[in-house]
């Protein structure tokens, strides 16, 4: 296997990467999951379901609803059973709302978890024809929303279509990259600078990922490794975030919005503290690809580095998988 190549739920190990060894800060990191900006309604016609991280806990759940008339929503919150999986296993909690007729409400959800360990969680909404959810106007990292018995995009001819298998009964090809909107209540360390050094290249019960506050057009973000002591280096490696879920294929039947992912980070430098002073040893523009690997021409040592995005290739907020130092 190439050392370029990532195994779901394999952790990174090697003792050379001196990050693994380093204190990480970051400019600013997104610290609630909720999708509110609204695109589309949708008709619940079926049952519909969201997944998204709990770490370290989840106190409630509201989602934006219109409803033709009085009545009730239903929804339940399962774990997946493994954390590679995007599927319901068990039931961990339900809860149901009353919902006047009206539109775009908020409705509030009292769904609480507080997992042993940190986990996506798959909140089922029961369909209802009288309620109609909104999906929202971005993507947000970490969440996928999913529809069950959706009628699949290749004919029955072709595939097994076995409705009791659950990766066949709950589909998110109609709602790649339109969640619905939705707020979960508390805070979370899903997307916290940790994750930049936590050894995933992968979601694996969670994004494994950095994540900042939205960073404008005329704002940086940046993600800090500080040593106790010197280290010396020469080598920095990066694994952007260029949505791993998103469907892309070489057969042609279907085309992306955008010709480049927009989570992947466009430009960045890379800072050095040396002797007291920082200063700029890297710098990539108009970059493409998921991983990069900056050799530097010479070895230097330093007890800081600095990871600074200046622009990202849409994306409202600077995301970052992994950073590695040799």
């Amino acid at each position: 296997m190439s050392s370029r190549s990532s195994c779901i739920g394999l952790r990174h190990e090697d003792d050379r990467d001196l990050a693994r060894q380093a204190k990480v800060s970051a400019s600013s990191v997104r610290g609630s999951i909720g999708a509110t900006k609204p695109h589309s309604a949708y008709r619940l016609e079926r049952d519909v379901a969201i997944l998204f991280p709990v770490e370290p806990a989840m106190q409630g759940l509201e989602l934006l609803v219109d409803a033709s008339g009085d009545t009730r929503l239903a929804v339940e919150l399962w774990d997946t059973g493994r954390p590679e999986n995007y599927v319901p296993c068990t039931k961990v909690a339900e809860a149901e709302a009353a919902i006047s007729k009206g539109e775009a409400q908020w409705i509030s959800l009292p769904l609480a978890w507080a997992p042993d360990t940190p986990q996506n969680a798959f909140v089922i909404i029961r369909g209802n024809p009288e309620i109609s959810l909104y999906r929202a106007a971005e993507p947000l990292t970490g969440v996928l929303a999913f529809e069950k018995g959706a009628v699949p995009n290749a004919s029955a001819d072709l595939e097994d279509h076995d409705e009791n298998q659950p990766v066949v009964a709950w589909s998110m090809k109609s709602l790649v990259r339109q969640p619905f909107c939705f707020k979960v209540l508390g805070t979370t360390a899903a997307y916290s600078p940790a994750k930049a050094v936590g050894g995933y290249k992968r979601p694996f019960g969670g994004p494994n990922l950095w994540a900042s506050d939205p960073i404008g057009p005329e704002h940086e973000a940046w993600l800090q490794l500080t040593w106790e002591s010197e280290i010396t280096l020469q080598e920095v490696r990066l694994t952007w975030n260029d949505d791993v879920n998103e469907d892309l294929i070489n057969l042609h039947h279907h085309r992306t919005p955008f010709e480049i992912i927009p989570e992947l980070v466009k430009s960045y430098r890379i800072e050095a503290c040396i002797g007291g002073e920082w200063g700029m040893i890297a710098s990539v523009k108009d970059n493409r690809r998921r991983s990069n690997r900056i050799a530097l021409n010479e070895r230097i040592s330093t007890d800081a580095l600095r990871l600074v995005i200046e622009q990202t290739n849409g994306a409202p907020a600077a995301e970052l998988v992994e950073i590695r130092v040799y």
